[in-house]
């Protein structure tokens, strides 16, 4: 077996010298290393910036959801403002109050008078929705985005239901943006 000695005088076989070597330059001439470096960097992964916009929704979105799955489901009842039944400006007031440490009005009729008016194709998630379902009769809920809204509803309880179901969509007033 043919052998190098290093400057110790140990003994390094070729074979292993030529491995490294060869893992060492990279198997190429340092004109393909040069030329292929810039292309190399280019294919390196590049850090997503968002901007604070959009990382302000994506938190708020987070908490909306974290807080509506802790109550999916809970039935509806008018008056109610616990676990054991909940109306839907009942519920509006307590997630403000729990996820952005608000207190907004307990009637939906107040709710509607709140905050500053902004157009349904304007939605921001934190946003009130508010129906009118019948003469005197009106529903809010919160707006999560992605064109949903949580809120307790009288059939299901808490829910999530999309604006664009032909029975939200229909009834639709207004939109109320508190979260500036």
């Amino acid at each position: 077996m043919l052998a190098i000695q290093d400057r110790a005088g140990a003994s390094i076989p070729t074979w292993m010298l030529a491995a490294y070597m060869m893992i060492s330059s990279g198997c190429a001439t340092p004109a393909a290393r040069e030329s292929a470096e810039p292309f190399a960097r280019l294919a390196e992964p590049v850090a997503t910036v968002q901007s604070p916009d959009v990382v302000r929704k994506t938190k708020l979105q987070k908490s909306l959801l974290d807080h509506y799955q802790s109550w999916k489901g809970v039935s509806y009842r008018y008056g109610g403002l616990n676990k054991y039944g909940v109306d839907c400006s009942g519920f509006v007031h307590l997630t403000y109050r729990n996820v952005f440490g608000i207190k907004l009005p307990r009637s939906t009729k107040l709710l509607a008078r709140s905050g500053r008016v902004t157009a349904k194709g304007n939605l921001n998630t934190g946003d009130l929705v508010i129906f009118n379902t019948a003469p005197r009769t009106l529903h809010v809920g919160i707006y999560v985005g992605d064109n949903r809204f949580m809120h307790a509803s009288k059939s299901s309880g808490v829910m999530l239901s999309n604006l664009d179901n032909p029975y939200w969509s229909e009834h639709y007033w207004k939109s109320v943006r508190i979260l500036q």
